[in-house]
């Protein structure tokens, strides 16, 4: 059984036609989604260790698991390459840090430092030219 040559130049065409997403946002991707895994990781560990749910506890396991959704978010409008994920990206970490230097400011759990280092690492990485001109529109000219 032999392809049809149509059916074949048909589907070369449509992988021509079909962009090859670019590494750097397969890295933010998958840097988001382990953010996600580790905010989780830390409510559930949070809610465990103190079975009763205290006000202070229960906001800070809401605030976590607000950002688990936010940066799930941002990995979903990475993934359908909306024009605005490295910004969403980008907003994800800064309330990540905000809510990290609530904790440092308080009663600095352990988790605090993980927080901090991974959102700094993450805006550090977005920060990079190259990242940064992987989220730029085919079209633009900008640079």
């Amino acid at each position: 059984m032999t392809d049809d040559p149509t059916t074949a130049t048909a589907r070369r065409e449509r992988r021509k036609r079909r962009a090859r997403r670019p590494w750097p946002t397969v890295a933010v991707l998958l840097l988001l989604l382990g953010q996600v895994a580790g905010y989780l990781a830390i409510t559930g560990f949070h809610l465990g260790l103190f079975a009763a749910l205290v006000l202070p506890l229960f906001t800070m396991s809401f605030a976590l698991v607000a950002l688990a959704v936010g940066a799930f978010l941002a990995a979903v409008s990475n993934l359908l390459r909306s024009p605005s994920a490295w910004v969403n990206a980008m907003l994800v970490q800064g309330l990540g840090l905000a809510v990290a230097l609530v904790l440092y400011l308080g009663e600095r759990p352990y988790y605090t430092y993980l927080i901090m280092l991974y959102c700094v690492m993450v805006v550090v990485y977005l920060m990079l030219p190259g990242v940064q001109a992987a989220f730029v529109p085919a079209g633009d000219n900008r640079r």
